[in-house]
């Protein structure tokens, strides 16, 4: 048994470009082959089926798609994130909402140093006291959310740059000019 999973390690990563049934000569495939691996291998299948199953169950949603969560780990409940240690990755189960319809999704920052520049919301050059040099302001998406589990325990969070992007399939340059274009229609309306 170990023999055999010793083997299968090593193989893992064998380069088998262009090699296939198809590419050997007088190649068959056996079904239900009569070697002692097969057996173990069964065998091995059936000890660790359960877990198969549950993997399978956590790493899947209902319409399908796969979340990719390791084996090992454990889904936590938001009331015990606060027992966590500082810089810990782990995985909830939770449902996300935004904290305010009325957020801007877009800030500006230094696009040297990429301080945060809240209270503006035009782009200009500026003289950023983090990395005291002139610059212009570039957009950058960031937005609030409430995350909330089943268990009623909920927390905020600020989501931001490439994962915020990935979130609202935008860049921030055209979350920029979206929150540029709605602020000038509600300016308008207003007046």
């Amino acid at each position: 048994m170990m023999k055999l999973k010793s083997h299968i390690q090593m193989h893992v990563g064998m380069p088998n470009r262009f090699v296939g049934l198809t590419s050997k000569f007088n190649t068959t495939i056996e079904i239900n082959p009569p070697y002692p691996q097969v057996a173990e291998l069964r065998t091995w299948i059936k000890t660790i089926e359960t877990k198969l199953v549950t993997y399978k169950m956590k790493s899947t949603t209902p319409i399908g798609s796969i979340m990719l969560i390791p084996i090992e780990d454990e889904v936590i409940s938001m009331a015990n994130i606060q027992a966590q240690p500082p810089g810990q990755v782990f995985n909830v189960e939770a449902e996300l909402s935004l904290a305010s319809k009325d957020q801007r999704f877009s800030v500006l920052a230094c696009s040297n140093c990429k301080q945060l520049f809240t209270r503006y919301n035009v782009r200009r050059e500026i003289y950023c006291t983090s990395c005291h040099q002139s610059t212009h302001l570039i957009p950058r998406c960031q937005f609030e959310v409430t995350i909330k589990d089943n268990s009623g325990g909920f927390a905020t969070a600020i989501v931001s740059d490439e994962i915020a992007e990935k979130m609202l399939h935008l860049t921030s340059e055209e979350i920029y000019e979206i929150s540029l274009f709605s602020h000038q229609i509600i300016t308008k309306n207003l007046l």
